[in-house]
Order: structure tokens, then sequence, then C-alpha cells
């Protein structure tokens, strides 16, 4: 059987209302979770790899916003102030502050699984993309 590869255990000490187990923990607080996706029942750890993949790529996509956004500052006082960059960028930091998503990127990623997708604007941004 591969139903202790959607499991998960740890210990947690500091939750007081969880009960314990002290056959199995030496009278530590034990957690178990059993994973399950979208309703389909079992998934044997694909959602853990999705998950991680997820993770792995969220931090980097962090990472290189803060660097397009050093980049579009510096951008904004460099720039004539009429130049449509600017309106771009501007217009773009304006529906960030309403939808609460940095939508002022030039550069999308995504991955499911092991299937990943990027697409970025310019031959520079996408070597440092892929630093």
């Amino acid at each position: 059987s591969m139903y202790w590869l959607c499991t998960y255990f740890w210990r947690a000490d500091n939750i007081s209302d969880m009960p314990t187990n002290s056959d199995m923990s030496g009278g530590a607080n034990i957690v178990h979770a059993s994973e399950s996706r979208l309703g389909f029942g079992y998934s044997f750890a694909s959602n853990l790899s999705s998950r991680w993949s997820c993770g792995i790529l969220d931090e980097a996509c962090e990472r290189f916003d803060i660097d397009e956004k050093q980049r579009f500052d510096n951008a904004l006082q460099e720039l004539d102030p009429s130049d449509p960059k600017v309106t771009w960028i501007q217009a773009r930091r304006e529906l960030s502050e309403r939808t609460g998503r940095n939508e002022c990127r030039l550069y999308t990623a995504r991955i499911y699984t092991d299937d990943k997708f990027a697409m970025v604007v310019g031959v520079k941004r996408a070597k440092r993309f892929l630093r």
C-alpha cells in the first residue's frame, strides 16, 4: 500500500489542546494529517511535489520581483515623465494597489507538478530570470 506517502506526522508540543499518545510519542503531541486533493481521493504525494515546486518558484519570483521593482524605480527617475514607459509603470502599480498582486511585471512563471512555464520580455531580463 502507498497510503503512507500521503500522510504527515509531526510533533506539535506547542499545541496544548492536542491529544497526547504517550505509547507512540513518549508524551509528545503528535499531529497527523491525511492528504486528499480536489475531493478525488488520495494523490500519493504528487500534490506534495507540486506544492514544493510551487514554493520554489514563488520564492524565485519574489526575489525577481525585488530586482524588477528596483529597475522600474530607476526607470521612473531616469525617463522623461511623458515617456509611455512611465505611464505604463504607473498604471500597473496603481492596478497592483487595487488587486493586491504585483501587476507591474514583464514576466510570468507557473508550474504544475513537473511542467514549468515562463515567459519573459527581453533577452537581458530572461538571462536575469534564469540566474
